[in-house]
């Protein structure tokens, strides 16, 4: 039977409550926010100004709203409260975690790498069980009072009323995000912050389309190659695959440790399929990424029937799908699924390549399941052991040194191959790969970079090239390479057919790989040198 709310005023008890969410929305994450309260101003050597105090005022504001919004929910339908509670916990739930595994608060950055990879979720709910079961039960100490709140008889509001508090609350987000940056929503209240965070970046991406490059003829010195075969690996550490793959085998060619675009999955199958930056423009903080044509449409319009090989199955995502969209599948001829387990698909999927490039032109891109987290998942039972770092040894045996080993033998003279992972691996604590700002280790970014081919004029013209260079490789020159390969070219732009003598500086992108309401996607500085 139905319950009906008595109709009076704010009920007492509801004042209680406001003080009691006030306390707890600050305790759940060790009283941070009261850290970044106190840390406003800082530079300014304690000599607070107008502008200061105009900002502790807002970040109290931002809070007193919040507790508002939580506690006038409880006085709503049961139906409109459970839908806004149940998402918010959620939402805090998701931010709690995250504010553990990555060692700081989410920004804007953590959130659009989160929703980039919402199809690994129960990776993540495998590998970090204990960390989300305790932000579980924080935040189980906001949201069941506030359920029991909900459920008891008591005052009644006007949806209107919550919702434009919610609203307004959206709001003060905006702008302070278009007027002082991610940055300064450092401390935003849990929950609010992950959502507010999401819609805005949703509104950028529809508001702010990406700038384009276009292409010219090829200038490198070969002519279109018939078959090519582009190998993106899953979490692959250069470092780790060297020990294992050594030698490498007769006709690949290794061009060093060299960078990944970023440090996340989907961010660098975007940059590695259809985004580009000029390194030498480069500002060690901020990239000018450019969206050109997918290596998918590419291939399609210069005579190459397309495949693409998805061992991650991220198709199937319904959200990012590594940023495929409808237009880039228009262009690919057939796409190859497997179900076999985690640990038998990359290697299964040779049998489809050897299949594939008997006749015709082909262009080929294999998504290999690699050494994705949890490892223990990419490995047969029997290897499985307690050592973390032993199941990714393993993980990388068995996914990747024995299947180049393999891609090698069956690769026909007409053939050439692109290898390299997403990005690298950070097995010394803390999160693996997709970290921001200070917490970003270069290892997330040292990834493989290896051409097979038993063309002997190829490997003369790359041998040539190579000899006497000094240049450190990113997937920025891997994709340009593809291309030229086909027969195009980027203007200006460099590749393993045009090496310059050295090799300016690289800065490895985190976050999304957009830029957000006008504002350069961030990088981290990386070394040229081991």
């Amino acid at each position: 039977m139905n319950q009906t709310k008595s109709q009076h005023s704010f009920p007492f008890t509801h004042l209680l409550l406001a003080v009691y969410l006030a306390i707890t929305l600050l305790a759940v994450d060790g009283f941070f926010a009261i850290d970044r309260f106190m840390g406003i101003g800082g530079n300014t050597q304690g000599n607070l100004g107008l502008s200061e105090y105009l900002r502790m005022g807002v970040f109290i504001g931002e809070y007193l709203i919040a507790v508002l919004v939580l506690c006038l929910t409880t006085l709503l339908s049961r139906k409109v409260g459970l839908t806004i509670f149940i998402s918010l916990w959620i939402a805090m739930i998701v931010e709690l975690a995250t504010h553990q595994i990555f060692g700081r608060p989410m920004d804007i950055n953590n959130i659009g790498t989160l929703n980039a990879s919402i199809f690994n979720v129960s990776d993540a709910l495998q590998k970090y069980f204990s960390v989300i079961g305790f932000a579980f039960l924080k935040s189980a100490l906001i949201f069941v009072p506030l359920i029991y709140f909900l459920c008891k008889p008591s005052g009644v509001i006007k949806k209107r009323i919550v919702f434009a508090l919610i609203l307004s609350l959206g709001a003060l987000y905006g702008v302070i995000l278009i007027k002082r940056g991610a940055p300064a929503l450092i401390g935003f209240p849990k929950a609010f912050s992950y959502a507010y965070g999401s819609i805005y970046l949703k509104a950028n991406y529809l508001l702010f389309p990406d700038s384009t490059v276009s292409l010219v003829e090829n200038r490198s010195p070969i002519k279109k190659i018939k078959n090519i075969i582009v190998v993106i690996d899953e979490s692959v550490e250069d470092g780790y695959l060297r020990k294992i793959l050594t030698p490498a085998p007769n006709s690949t060619l290794d061009y060093g440790e060299s960078f990944s675009g970023a440090n996340c999955s989907a961010s660098s199958n975007y940059i590695l399929r259809k985004g580009y930056w000029d390194r030498s423009k480069n500002n060690n903080k901020n990239i000018d990424i450019k969206k050109i044509e997918s290596l998918f449409e590419l291939a399609k319009n210069n005579g190459y029937s397309t495949a693409y090989i998805d061992n991650q199955q991220v198709l199937k995502d319904p959200t990012t799908r590594n940023y495929f969209d409808s237009k880039e599948l228009s262009y690919v001829d057939l796409i190859i699924e497997n179900n076999n387990p985690q640990y038998e698909r990359d290697l299964f999927s040779l049998e489809k390549v050897q299949s594939l490039i008997g006749s015709g032109e082909n262009f080929i891109l294999i998504n290999k399941n690699g050494a994705h987290f949890p490892y223990e998942n990419t490995i047969p039972p029997s290897l499985i052991s307690s050592n973390t770092i032993e199941n990714y040894e393993n993980s990388v045996r068995l996914n990747t040194a024995q299947f180049i080993q393999q891609l090698e033998r069956i690769t026909p003279a007409d053939t050439i191959i692109f290898y390299t992972s997403d990005h690298g691996q950070n097995l010394t604590g803390g999160a693996t790969h997709c970290n921001t700002g200070a917490e970003v280790n270069r290892l997330e970014y040292t990834v493989p970079f290896y051409v097979i081919t038993k063309d002997a004029k190829i490997i003369q013209t790359l041998l040539f090239e190579r000899k006497n260079k000094n240049y450190k490789f990113s997937h920025i020159e891997f994709s340009e390479s593809i291309r030229n390969a086909m027969g195009l070219s980027i203007p200006d732009a460099v590749s393993i057919f045009q090496i310059p003598a050295s090799s300016p500086s690289f800065c490895g992108l985190y976050g999304q790989p957009i830029s957000f309401f006008r504002k350069l996607p961030e990088c981290s500085p990386l070394s040229n040198t081991k």
